[in-house]
């Protein structure tokens, strides 16, 4: 862990950064810090989107592998577009009717299973690269994602 210079340097940092960040958590969570950062949401939000995204880029190229590096923004349009799709879908998702969401349900199952069932050959037999066998993961996580959005609404209608 401190074998070298350069791995102290980088534990200190992240150490340092820790703890500056739970300071400034501390700081702007009370609520009169909350109003006044009200207006500057989207500013804040679009910073840390994008610093998470060269901090990602950084762990991705670390090794200098080129082709996980190029494939880096797959995997966050991936990850973004899993996002959008339960939290666009959770506002609609409320007014489908009952027997429409439990077919969808026991399908979303069949075809997890189905899915599942892929991706392991494709782990097992390395079919594809394994860069493309995570945005694979990724998009079965996704799915998983949304299945569960599925599952959550059947059981509010269930208990009403």
């Amino acid at each position: 862990m401190f074998k070298t210079p350069e791995n102290t340097i980088k534990i200190i940092f992240i150490i340092i950064s820790l703890i500056f960040i739970s300071y400034l958590i501390k700081v702007f969570l009370k609520k009169v810090e909350l109003k006044r950062l009200e207006p500057f949401k989207t500013v804040i939000s679009m910073f840390l989107m994008v610093l998470a995204f060269y901090i990602g880029l950084f762990y991705a190229s670390k090794d200098g592998n080129t082709f996980y590096i190029a494939l880096y923004p797959l995997y966050v349009v991936i990850f973004v577009a899993t996002i959008a799709s339960v939290k666009n879908r959770s506002h609609h998702i409320a007014k489908i009717r009952k027997e429409y969401l439990l077919k969808e349900f026991g399908w979303g199952i069949v075809l997890a299973i189905f899915s599942l069932f892929a991706l392991i050959l494709m782990n097992i037999r390395q079919y594809f690269a394994p860069g493309i066998i995570l945005a694979f993961n990724l998009l079965f996580v996704g799915f998983l994602f949304n299945l569960g959005l599925i599952y959550i609404t059947l059981k509010r209608k269930n208990g009403k």
